[in-house]
């Protein structure tokens, strides 16, 4: 039985010159776990974060948001319809390599202000990945 802790922990890794980073051996192995159907297993949904961070979500998890979403669709624009189109619109569905990597595109690398490096941060039903810099500011260097 896996026990479905979420995502947890913080984890410093490196870019390297083609924009992949390593997952962290926690997280990828939470995704590996849970990912109920070999249809989401290996990929991952990354999009703009608050605050200038990146937020990567299970594959699964994301289906499930776009299906709440869907639900609740309606034909008036309601003030959410732009929040939504930005998250949606800024998306990019990753595969994690065979070394257990992933690709962070051009867009939300700058959005992050990546550099070399970059943290993971564990947010229970999401991970962030944060500028060392930005991530110490926001909480005052812990």
């Amino acid at each position: 039985m896996v026990i479905k802790t979420g995502f947890v922990g913080k984890y410093q890794h490196n870019l390297d010159d083609k924009n992949r980073v390593s997952l962290p051996a926690k997280i990828k192995k939470y995704i590996e776990e849970v990912a109920s159907s070999p249809e989401f297993g290996g990929r991952i949904m990354l999009t703009k974060g608050p605050d200038n961070c990146i937020e990567g979500f299970m594959v699964g998890d994301w289906q499930t948001m776009a299906e709440k979403v869907k639900t609740n669709m309606s034909f008036k624009r309601n003030p959410e319809d732009e929040e939504l189109e930005e998250i949606a619109m800024n998306a990019d569905q990753v595969t994690i390599d065979k070394s257990g990597r992933i690709m962070i595109n051009a867009e939300l690398k700058k959005h992050a202000e990546l550099g070399k490096s970059a943290v993971f941060v564990g947010a229970i039903d999401r991970f962030r990945i944060w500028n060392p810099d930005k991530l110490a500011e926001k909480y005052n260097g812990r």
